[in-house]
């Protein structure tokens, strides 16, 4: 049986700089992705796709390692997006011709809430995960299998919201000083 799975979240989060800053630190979409998720688990593909090696979720006894796609699209009015173009789940082949997952989220400035100190930024994230349960799994309780999933999936979408408020303005934050300069030099 084939199970989907699917969960939302919204976020808000202040950056400590103008909106022009903020622009200028999404147009590298790698500034966006090393804010997000550990370095050693990223690998760039090209200039906005990135292969995201997710952390390993484990369920009914299944362990699974999916490796995720992203790309990162900048636009000019400091707001970015993201999606999922792909995703492998390595280390279990079953699993792997049985699993796809769709994701894309938004972050863009408040219009209302932005000055030439502090932008405020308010984002939404989907995913939606389908997965079919191996032959010896079957006989699990579908209540208990939806349980498991929603819950999972949601905990995948919690831990990027945790990433997004907290290490996102840290890392901004540092790159600060360089975003200075550049706007700087271009006047």
């Amino acid at each position: 049986m084939r199970y989907c799975f699917q969960a939302r979240q919204t976020a808000r989060l202040e950056l400590s700089g103008s909106l022009a800053q903020v622009n200028a630190f999404f147009q590298d979409p790698g500034q966006l992705m090393t804010a997000l998720v550990e370095s050693q688990r990223v690998s760039r593909l090209d200039r906005d796709r990135f292969a995201v090696r997710m952390r390993p979720i484990q369920a009914l006894g299944l362990q699974i390692y999916p490796v995720v796609t992203l790309r990162i699209t900048p636009s000019e009015k400091a707001a970015v997006q993201l999606e999922a173009t792909g995703c492998q789940v390595q280390g279990n082949d079953w699993i792997d011709q049985h699993f796809d997952l769709s994701f894309d989220g938004e972050l863009r400035p408040d219009s209302l809430q932005h000055s030439s100190q502090l932008t405020v930024m308010t984002g939404e994230a989907r995913l939606k995960v389908w997965i079919g349960l191996p032959p010896w799994l079957s006989l699990t309780p579908e209540p208990i299998v939806q349980t498991i999933g929603n819950s999972i999936t949601n905990g995948v979408l919690m831990a990027i919201r945790r990433s997004l408020c907290y290490r996102l303005p840290l890392r901004f934050q540092r790159h600060l000083p360089t975003l200075k300069r550049a706007l700087h030099h271009q006047t």
